[in-house]
């Protein structure tokens, strides 16, 4: 059959013999796998919940914790402030891969502002970032912790609504690096509702953490 399609016996032969090579490539692989490394236990978290952090920043923007010492030379690398930013929700994807929520202050600061301000004059900004955060790059972006506040849970989603969990983030180890930096322009949200319909996500004015006590209704 294949003669009367034009073939000739030399070109069926080629493609038998390539034919059996393949067969045998196939034959010869290992019928069993050795076992893949898995987590034996859940990834520990880097932020506490409702913490706060500073980071320094330069033109805006955090250190890349992915830079190597051979990329990135910290010494000439003279950051021009520090950044804040508030943890306000975090979970485990499947049980084991850490994933947060945080907001941020839009200024840069000299220095960490006092428990005062830092409770009742700051404002944080909608909307959420997201994104992981391993114990090595926590220290590479050199972040420090200046409280951990006893924020009222309603009240944060009344303030920041639509949180969707941070699964993908987690599963694609997306670091929230990328988005630590001063924002220059109000970023928009949109939500896809029960019914199928997309809409834009509306957010109340910053709250200060204050605010977020539950002292004040919304």
């Amino acid at each position: 059959m294949m003669q009367s399609l034009g073939m000739k016996p030399a070109d069926l032969r080629k493609r038998a013999a390539r034919l059996s090579e393949v067969r045998a490539r196939i034959a010869a692989q290992p019928t069993t796998s050795t076992p893949r490394k898995t987590m034996a236990q859940p990834g520990p978290y880097a932020f506490d919940l409702f913490g706060v952090y500073s980071f320094p920043v330069k033109d805006g923007r955090s250190i890349n914790p992915y830079m190597s010492r051979k990329h990135f030379d910290r010494v000439t690398w003279i950051a021009d402030g520090i950044c804040l930013m508030l943890v306000i929700d975090r979970g485990r994807a499947f049980g084991f891969l850490p994933w947060y929520h945080a907001v941020l202050a839009d200024s840069v600061f000299a220095s960490p502002p006092d428990p005062t301000t830092l409770a009742s004059t700051l404002r944080w900004h909608a909307p959420p970032i997201t994104g992981t955060c391993n114990l090595t790059h926590f220290k590479k972006m050199e972040l420090e912790k200046l409280g951990v506040f006893p924020l009222d849970p309603v009240r944060v989603d009344h303030f920041f609504p639509r949180r969707a969990p941070g699964t993908t983030y987690a599963v694609q180890d997306i670091s929230i690096a990328n988005r630590m930096r001063v924002r220059r322009a109000t970023e928009v949200r949109r939500w896809r509702t029960p019914e199928g319909k997309v809409e834009l996500i509306v957010y109340p004015s910053p709250p200060t953490i204050s605010e977020l006590f539950g002292s004040e209704a919304p």
